[in-house]
């Protein structure tokens, strides 16, 4: 493991600062994270939803509550994996340059400042993300590329390699 960085621990960064402004200060540690992405990152929506692809900051903007609805006017559903969970630790660094639970405590504070709009809602696997984007069409998810790779309910917009 990376100095600093105690196993089983979320790693809390202070203020509003990303984690990328951390990792020139913990040689090893941007190594060490990727090494939890065992494999690609599959951003996922309905098969009917009219948008095809997403870059990774359209990604950011509709996880960090900036974006509310598909450009046909339906609302977005967001799903989110725990806070534990390696392949949201891996989402949340790639997309949202934060800590899940840096992310988390974000949240918190707008829904006490009755700022948040629409929150993500925490799924507990893979595979009901997977089920509910399928029966959603406004749902938006993260899955392992391999779950979904030849899943005809579902639409692949964005990898995170």
């Amino acid at each position: 493991t990376p100095p600093n960085v105690v196993w089983g621990m979320s790693v809390f960064f202070p203020g509003d600062r990303k984690l990328s402004e951390f990792l020139p200060e913990e040689p090893g540690l941007s190594e060490w994270l990727a090494a939890f992405a065992v494999e690609p990152v599959a951003v996922i929506v309905h098969r009917d939803n009219p948008v095809d692809n997403l870059s990774r900051q359209e990604i950011e903007r509709i996880y960090i509550n900036n974006v509310l609805s598909w450009p046909d006017g339906m609302a977005i559903t967001i799903y989110d994996l725990a806070t534990s969970d390696p392949l949201r630790y891996d989402f949340s660094y790639k997309v949202l340059d934060r800590t899940p639970a840096r992310i988390a405590e974000q949240w918190a504070h707008l829904k006490i400042t009755n700022q948040a709009k629409n929150p993500p809602l925490t799924i507990k696997s893979e595979a009901l993300i997977i089920r509910r984007v399928s029966r959603q069409k406004g749902a938006i998810g993260y899955v392992s590329l391999g779950l979904v790779k030849d899943n005809k309910d579902v639409k692949i917009v964005h990898t995170l390699r």
